[in-house]
C-alpha cells in the first residue's frame, strides 16, 4: 500500500486540480453558501515561518493514511467559516463528519487508502499543528477559496505524524469551560462536554469491543412485492412501477433495519448518501403481569 509522503506532491496537486469544483460544492453544501476554489502552486512547509493566518481559530480536517496524516486548515480570519462550526449541534457535527469524508475522497490521491477522517473547530490552528509532528519535508498546497468578494486560503498540509494530538489541546481547553450555567458547584456539579461524534473512549472495554462487529449496510431506493408469475414475465426493456415519488429520500438499512434517510450526492466519481434524518429503532414494551395473590 502506498504511503503518504512528501514525494507524492505531483499526485496530490493533480487530485486537487481534478476535484477543485467538487471540493467547492462540498464546502458550499456544508456551509450553506456558494464557494469557488482555485488550486495554487505547492510550496515547502517552513516551521520557522508558518503562515500568519494560522495563528488563530479555524476549521481543521484530518485524513489518516497509515501512520501519517494530511490536514486541511481553514482559518476563520476572513469570515468564511460559519459561527456554528465552533459549537456544532448534532446536525452540525454530522455536516462536519460528511465534509471530512468527502474531502478525503477528493483531495487525497486514489492510490492511497484513507483510514479515518474527522473535522472540528480548533481555537488556534498553529497550536494544534505544533502539538503534532510535522515532517521536515512537509508540503503545503494553498487552495484559494472565494465567496463573492471574500477570499481565504484553505491549506492542505502533509505529512503529519502523531495526528491524534491535533485536537487534544482544544478538547482539554473546551472541557474546562464546558459547564452548564446555573448548575450547582462542588462535588455534584454537572459538566457538559462538547458533542464529539465517534468518541467512545469512556465506554467500558466490553462495550467498545462490540463496536468492531461488522454489519451489512445498504441503501434502498424502493421495494415492492410481486408474484413469481409477474417476475417470470420480466424481459429487457420492461418497466416496473413503484408507489414512490422520484424525489423521495433513500433509506439506509443497517443489518436490514431502517437506520436513516438521505439523498444522493456525488463524491468524486462515486455515489454517496447525504444523511438528512436518523431513524430511531421502535420501542418495545412488555406487559408486567400481575402476580396472583397468595
Amino acid at each position: 500500500m502506498s504511503q503518504l509522503t512528501a514525494e507524492l506532491v505531483t499526485d496530490v496537486v493533480a487530485a486537487c486540480q481534478a476535484s477543485g469544483e467538487a471540493v467547492a460544492v462540498a464546502l458550499s453544501r456544508a456551509f450553506d453558501t456558494a464557494f469557488s476554489l482555485v488550486v495554487c502552486e505547492a510550496v515547502r512547509w517552513t516551521s520557522g515561518a508558518p503562515p500568519n493566518d494560522l495563528d488563530g481559530g479555524g476549521l481543521l480536517v484530518e485524513f489518516v493514511v497509515g501512520d501519517a496524516s494530511a490536514v486541511v486548515l481553514l482559518p476563520s480570519v476572513n469570515g468564511l467559516v460559519p459561527d456554528w462550526v465552533q459549537l456544532p449541534d448534532a446536525d452540525g457535527s454530522e455536516k462536519l463528519s460528511t465534509l471530512a469524508h468527502e474531502l478525503s475522497k477528493l483531495l487525497i490521491p486514489k492510490s492511497l487508502a484513507v483510514d479515518t477522517s474527522r473535522a472540528a473547530w480548533v481555537s488556534n490552528l498553529l497550536s494544534s499543528l505544533e502539538a503534532s509532528t510535522i515532517a521536515s519535508d512537509a508540503t503545503l498546497v494553498p487552495l484559494l477559496l472565494s465567496r463573492g468578494e471574500q477570499q481565504a486560503r484553505m491549506l492542505l498540509l502533509w505529512p503529519v505524524t502523531e495526528g491524534d494530538r491535533l485536537f487534544e489541546f482544544d478538547n482539554d481547553e473546551t472541557a474546562d469551560e464546558a459547564t452548564m450555567h446555573d448548575q450547582p458547584t462542588g462535588d455534584h456539579a454537572v459538566r457538559h462536554l462538547p458533542y464529539r461524534p465517534g468518541d467512545f473512549s469512556e465506554l467500558p472495554p466490553y462495550a467498545r469491543h462490540l463496536l468492531k462487529v461488522s454489519v451489512p449496510v445498504s441503501v434502498q431506493l424502493v421495494g415492492k412485492k410481486q408474484t413469481v408469475r409477474e417476475i417470470t414475465r420480466l424481459v429487457p426493456g420492461a418497466i416496473i412501477n413503484f408507489d414512490k415519488s422520484c424525489d423521495a429520500p433513500l433509506e439506509l438499512l443497517v443489518n436490514n433495519r431502517l437506520a436513516a434517510r438521505g439523498e444522493t450526492v456525488k463524491v468524486g466519481e462515486r455515489f454517496g448518501l447525504l444523511i438528512s434524518e436518523m431513524v430511531l429503532p421502535p420501542e418495545s414494551f412488555a406487559a408486567v403481569k400481575k402476580r396472583p395473590a397468595s
